[in-house]
């Protein structure tokens, strides 16, 4: 940071018991903290007032700023990685998917909502953030994707109305049922866990 005296007299002498005002002014991702030394009205402020009662010797104390580092999801899935953290530090951040997903990436947004650098690799679920700012990750799951596989007995077809897939984890698909000539559906078999994903096991729409 910086200082600068009003007056600021060239030869550094000021008459008794005047007042001298002086202002602190940070440099960007530093913050005021206090002054040192006697004389200062008010020692927390970045502008004071010095008395010159006798020879004053003050000093103006800066800081690292810290800021904040937000996360929050698409999908299913937990992280690490949320704090304060000091201007300039490194922060290790994770993403673990949860069941049916799959880590893709990360968004990395600023204070002001726009997209920003930091982040190592935004397209690894364990990396490391250098901060430099605020700091709005998204971790982004998505959806694994699955095979159906639909047959059916002689008299008929069968197939997955939503041709072609994939088909992602937790999604709602339509499983349909064709007789041919002189036949007429009976049910849907198959395992236990396929099974008990059906709405109904008894039209031939489900």
């Amino acid at each position: 940071g910086s200082v600068s005296l009003n007056p600021n007299n060239p030869d550094g002498l000021y008459e008794y018991d005047s007042n001298v005002t002086v202002t602190a002014v940070a440099d960007p991702h530093f913050e005021f903290v206090s002054w040192i030394g006697d004389g200062v009205t008010h020692p927390t402020s970045p502008t004071s007032t010095v008395t010159m009662t006798e020879d004053r010797n003050v000093t103006a104390t800066f800081k690292v700023r810290e800021y904040n580092v937000t996360i929050t999801t698409t999908g299913t899935g937990t992280f690490t990685g949320v704090g304060v953290y000091p201007y300039d530090s490194n922060v290790s951040i994770t993403a673990t998917a949860g069941q049916g997903y799959q880590f893709s990436h990360w968004l990395n947004y600023d204070s002001l909502s726009n997209l920003t650098t930091g982040l190592d690799n935004n397209m690894s679920a364990s990396t490391t953030l250098n901060v430099q700012g605020g700091h709005a990750l998204v971790a982004v799951f998505s959806p694994l994707s699955y095979n159906i596989t639909v047959n059916s007995t002689v008299g008929g077809s069968a197939q997955v109305a939503q041709q072609p897939g994939p088909y992602y984890f937790d999604g709602n698909y339509t499983l349909v049922a064709s007789p041919d000539y002189g036949y007429s559906f009976s049910n849907w078999t198959g395992d236990s866990n396929s099974i008990g994903l059906l709405s109904t096991v008894n039209n031939s729409i489900t």
